[in-house]
């Protein structure tokens, strides 16, 4: 059985014994979150480019950390000097213009 009640007066009729605290929404009993995640479709402009930013400077970070344990393996070790070296000499030929690297091909014993 359908009736033709409007949705104002079902709303609005609630049980005398429900206190106020029990008919708030969720998000008025609990401060909401500030991560809420998102897709990137949802986040306005400026949101996406602190996303930007923050994870280039994380990948900042963990290249600058990787580089600090490769100098002191170096320091440790005089084997691991000379992949520092290569490492280093990359970075310059890669930061030149007209330069192109190409992959390094190793060649497999078994195959000789």
């Amino acid at each position: 059985m359908v009736r033709s009640i409007s949705a104002s007066m079902l709303e609005e009729a609630t049980p005398l014994h429900m206190s106020s605290a029990t008919r708030l929404a969720p998000q008025e009993h609990y401060r909401p979150s500030k991560n809420i995640p998102q897709a990137t479709t949802e986040m306005s402009r400026t949101d996406r480019n602190r996303k930007r930013r923050q994870t280039k400077l994380v990948k900042k970070m963990q290249r600058q950390q990787s580089d600090e344990r490769a100098r002191t393996a170096a320091r440790l070790d005089p084997k691991k000097k000379g992949s520092l070296e290569k490492r280093e000499a990359l970075k310059t030929l890669s930061k030149n213009k007209n330069v192109t690297i190409l992959p390094q091909v190793r060649k497999d014993r078994r195959n000789r």
